[in-house]
């Protein structure tokens, strides 16, 4: 006869507590361990600075600062020849389709 499945489970975590009592614990010195405590203690009192938020928030937003400014240089170069911007305003809002979203 098959032993149940909880009994199986209470040996194995007997055998894991005294494999885990036996060991006993890693030895390190106690100026290692001051120093540990140490950086710790400063890592928990400072706080966070811009400079160190992960690389990848820098790129997207230089990303979008130059697709901006590339943006923007079009849209000053495709309307150089006239001094004001009313056409331009008024050919979007002339045009159905851009308030509608249909293609």
């Amino acid at each position: 006869m098959k032993p149940s499945k909880s009994k199986q489970l209470d040996t194995l975590e007997r055998a894991f507590a005294r494999a885990h009592a036996f060991r006993g614990a890693p030895v390190f010195s106690q100026p290692w361990r001051d120093g540990v405590m140490r950086d710790i203690r400063l890592d928990a009192g400072r706080e966070q600075t811009l400079l160190e938020l992960p690389n990848a928030i820098w790129r997207a937003a230089a990303v979008v600062a130059l697709v901006s400014a590339v943006f923007v240089g079009s849209a000053l170069t495709w309307n150089a020849g006239q001094t004001d911007f009313s056409a331009l305003f008024t050919m979007a809002t002339a045009d159905s389709t851009l308030m509608s979203g249909a293609p």
